[in-house]
């Protein structure tokens, strides 16, 4: 239709871009990325129901009781600190940036050993704003990482990667969540991603892969 071959097949291209994700620096990254993601999936999943329990029991109602609430509360924590995140600049946006790997999951360990509906909001909020600066700030790094002509695809297969460890991820939450409960299940995921968030920290002036540039 009138497109030039192009000079590399794109199944070499793909090879290549493989290789490129492979490679220590952009491992590493992907890996931080991915304890930061999970740790905020952990605390979205059975997010509503968990809360909605937690609000019947204040308001002597029922779960179907709190869906209405609940409702509000999902905007509230999903979508307006998504945008509050990228806003932040200076020193709060580099705090919320360095701090998300370990704020995350202690805001869901807060969310569990202190049952108020409430705090359990505000801790969602305060989740979604780690979040949303360390994704942001990240993906200025991983940009910064990859050559540009195997960007594109070197990004799809990191979101590939991403979606496979994520489903993988859910599945054994959810028969973590039947065997135990949704507030232990809760608890001991949280812990765990405390426990990796922080040894990503204490490593993250020693190993050079793992140095973020100037966050924004």
């Amino acid at each position: 239709m009138g497109f030039s071959k192009p000079e590399v097949s794109y199944t070499l291209h793909l090879f290549r871009a493989w290789r490129e994700l492979k490679k220590p620096e952009i491992a590493w990254l992907i890996a931080y990325l991915l304890s930061v993601t999970l740790a905020l999936n952990q605390f979205r999943k059975f997010f509503e129901p968990y809360l909605g329990n937690v609000l019947a029991l204040y308001l002597g109602t029922t779960l179907m009781g709190t869906l209405g609430i609940l409702g509000v509360v999902e905007v509230l924590v999903k979508v307006v600190p998504r945008y509050l995140g990228v806003a932040l600049k200076g020193r709060t946006g580099r705090a919320l940036h360095q701090l998300a790997p370990v704020g995350i999951p202690l805001a869901t360990l807060l969310s569990v050993l202190y049952p108020n509906p409430l705090l359990i909001v505000l801790l969602g909020i305060v989740a979604t704003l780690f979040a949303s600066a360390f994704t942001f700030n990240f993906s200025v790094e991983f940009q910064r990482r990859v050559s540009s002509e195997r960007r594109a695809t070197v990004i799809s297969l990191r979101n590939m990667v991403l979606a496979l460890a994520t489903s993988a991820f859910y599945t054994l939450y959810g028969f973590s969540v039947d065997l135990l409960g949704l507030s232990r299940a809760r608890l001991l995921f949280a812990l765990a991603f405390l426990s990796a968030g922080a040894t990503f920290k204490l490593f993250e002036g020693k190993v050079e892969h793992l140095k973020f540039g100037q966050p924004w």
